[in-house]
């Protein structure tokens, strides 16, 4: 796979770090899969997707967002109300990868990309506003330039975002390993185009209008707002063998997991 250096300028800002959450904790509302999170102790970002693993429920994210709180530090929801989503349960600083857990009950997998009733991506297709995720890859065997999308929200926004770009392998170093890149099709892509979108989930629409979760942002390229940036692919986080010092005390470490359709 080709390769160009770039510099990679600027990093998704890790968000504002928490105060100490005073509120009760509140059970988790109707889940779609694209979730702005805050973690205590730690920074605010993106995150969605569910993965299964050991009878357990996952919401999938970006290692830096919750730096530097604790392994176990409890994460909230913000919108479309504000509520206790789970507790930070797995985090690889190496790999960017983090793994919320949301308990035992089954949440439904599907990906919120708009607050509209549809969202038309390029090239026309149309798009429910809770798309069903129909697949996800095992591998970068998606094609480049074809239409790629990412969903979350900015810094200070209370509205979903979404921007479509086209999957691009001249900046994503090596795809199959652990980054891929994502090209603007014009102006800035997905919702980075201010802080606080670290972990939107990427995804690929479909002509039926449902939707392949590809991934979520970990970098942009170059200087806000980012025409170009790097995401970690999904297919990380069922394979990704978790170290005793990335796991929070009594979950089990290793390789494992099943992402939900």
């Amino acid at each position: 796979m080709r390769r160009i250096k770039l510099a990679i300028i600027g990093v998704f800002a890790l968000g504002i770090a928490l105060i100490a959450q005073t509120m009760p904790a509140q059970a988790s509302g109707t889940y779609t899969g694209a979730e702005e999170i805050c973690t205590t102790g730690g920074g605010c970002g993106s995150a969605g997707g569910v993965l299964q693993r050991n009878g357990h429920y996952y919401m999938m994210t970006v290692a830096h967002i919750t730096t530097p709180a604790a392994l176990g530090s409890d994460v909230y929801a913000y919108h479309p109300t504000f509520h206790y989503v789970g507790k930070l349960a797995y985090r690889s600083t190496t790999k960017d990868l983090a793994l919320i857990d949301m308990g035992t009950s089954i949440p439904g997998a599907k990906l919120r990309i708009s607050d509209a009733t549809t969202f038309t991506t390029p090239p026309g297709y149309v798009i429910p506003s809770v798309a069903q995720i129909a697949s996800v890859p095992t591998g970068a065997d998606w094609a480049y330039y074809n239409s790629i999308c990412t969903t979350g929200w900015s810094s200070g926004s209370t509205a979903i975002k979404t921007k479509c770009g086209y999957a691009d392998n001249t900046i994503s170093g090596d795809c199959n390993t652990d980054t891929c890149g994502i090209q603007a099709y014009s102006g800035y892509i997905g919702a980075a185009n201010d802080t606080g979108a670290s972990g939107s989930p990427v995804w690929q629409p479909k002509p039926d209008g449902t939707v392949r979760l590809l991934g979520f942002m970990s970098n942009c390229i170059q200087t806000l707002p980012c025409s170009a940036a790097l995401f970690r692919p999904v297919y990380l986080f069922p394979t990704y063998n978790w170290s005793t010092a990335e796991t929070l005390a009594g979950y089990p470490t290793g390789a494992g997991g099943q992402i939900l359709l």
